[in-house]
């Protein structure tokens, strides 16, 4: 739904219980999240254990997730990035050139 609704409303028992922008209907405005680069272990343990002081509650650490549509997109970037300019075929010379070293007769064993 997320990605083809901008506005929703959830019905129930007949009546409108909810209804609004799809963000901001999903946004927990009681919470945050921080993203941060990739870190070494001793430098999250060592963030964790400074939130927990500062917090008196426990942090919750997670990886973000991308959407299906990202990770796809990611993906076929990846692939075009390291996609051969050429198909690989060989060129008809060079095998009329192979051929024509075994001395062209074709089926004979070295």
């Amino acid at each position: 739904m997320e990605d083809v609704c901008d506005r929703i409303a959830i019905l129930y028992n007949g009546e409108i219980q909810a209804t609004g922008q799809m963000r901001d209907m999903l946004e927990e405005k009681d919470r945050h999240q921080i993203t941060l680069p990739d870190l070494p272990k001793e430098t999250i343990k060592e963030t964790l254990n400074k939130l927990r002081q500062l917090l008196g509650a426990e942090p919750e650490l997670s990886h973000p997730r991308k959407n299906l549509e990202q990770f796809f997109l990611d993906v076929i970037a990846k692939a075009r990035d390291g996609a051969v300019t050429d198909s690989g075929a060989t060129p008809v010379d060079a095998i009329g050139g192979f051929l024509s070293d075994r001395g062209g007769k074709s089926g004979e064993k070295d």
